[in-house]
């Protein structure tokens, strides 16, 4: 998070983003998704379709339609090396414990080179230059945009994901940020998967501007859940077991509550409360919109307050309605 309030995350596995259900998870929580790559994006960009096959005629790749609708509008940025040593200070004052030098060789007859290290020396952040992020088979490019990307991530603090990866080189010293981002991101994936999996980046677009206000609420709804966690584990340090700490907060918590929401919604859609609420005129519109931002419009008060008891024990302030609030309109937009 920024000075500024803006919610900015780092995609660390590739220069681009090609699974949909993660593109989409992660441009609806966060204000700015930040890639980099070895060179200027036009070479990325190059590089890039000269790996894929040929798509079916008319089609793009989930990585094309990113760039072309999420990049104009500031929610994807790229930044090459050198837009890092620009623009992210102290970027170039990592140090790498255990990677002592760069050596040139020949394999197989081709020229190539080796990273000599110290086994002994070398940590986490070592240990990802060296192996990549998605178990890639590194190259003179891949590394490059390794030691951009990482040292990007380690002067702004900003936390780094992928398909299977969530940390953070600088991480706070509660871990509160940090896991509250994580469990945001497992609950939308575990909850709305399908659905996300079927969003265009121009639907991305929409639902930020559709769900501001529910976003805000979710954030706020993790944050107390995190405290539950808290309860239960040290979020500092028993990493191992917090994936499954979260799961289970999040199918004993958070699934339930989904579910109350959609059953209560679909009882004030039956035909007898519709035809009651015929009476009221744009009352159904009005009720809908209470019961996903937690209050009661006045004019549906009085004489027809008992007609509300299918929301009896609905509790909408509570963190795990705030958070089904924002899960409910994900899986419900292109419904």
């Amino acid at each position: 998070m920024r000075e500024d309030g803006k919610s900015r995350i780092i995609y660390g596995d590739a220069p681009f983003i090609e699974d949909m259900g993660l593109l989409t998870t992660i441009c609806l929580l966060h204000d700015e998704v930040l890639l980099f790559g070895s060179g200027t994006l036009n070479e990325e960009m190059l590089r890039y379709w000269d790996r894929q096959d040929a798509p079916p005629e008319g089609e793009r790749s989930v990585a094309e339609r990113m760039l072309e609708t999420l990049l104009p509008e500031g929610v994807v940025s790229f930044y090459s090396p050198d837009d890092v040593r620009a623009e992210f200070v102290g970027s170039g004052d990592l140090e790498l414990p255990g990677i002592i030098a760069v050596e040139e060789a020949v394999r197989d007859g081709k020229p190539s080179f080796l990273l000599r290290t110290n086994n002994d020396q070398l940590n986490h952040l070592s240990h990802l230059l060296l192996q990549g992020m998605a178990g890639e088979t590194m190259t003179v490019s891949s590394l490059l945009r390794h030691v951009s990307m990482l040292s990007a991530a380690w002067s702004s603090s900003l936390p780094v994901v992928g398909k299977n990866s969530h940390f953070s080189l600088r991480p706070s010293t509660s871990r509160v940020s940090e896991v509250t981002t994580f469990l945001a991101h497992r609950t939308l994936q575990r909850l709305a998967l399908p659905e996300l999996l079927t969003y265009e980046p121009s639907d991305i677009l929409e639902a930020r501007r559709a769900f501001k206000s529910e976003l805000l609420e979710y954030r706020d709804g993790m944050r107390e859940l995190v405290w539950l966690l808290h309860q239960k584990i040290d979020i500092e340090r028993e990493f191992d077991d917090l994936v499954r700490h979260c799961d289970v907060l999040i199918d004993s918590k958070v699934a339930p509550a989904v579910s109350q929401l959609e059953r209560a919604i679909k009882s004030y859609e039956s035909r007898k409360l519709r035809r009651i609420l015929k009476l009221t005129g744009g009352a159904a519109l009005e009720l809908g919109k209470s019961m996903l931002t937690g209050g009661l419009p006045t004019g549906l008060m009085g004489g027809g307050s008992a007609l509300l008891k299918t929301a009896d024990g609905l509790e909408t302030r509570a963190p795990t309605m705030q958070i089904a609030s924002f899960v409910y309109k994900v899986r419900t937009a292109k419904s």
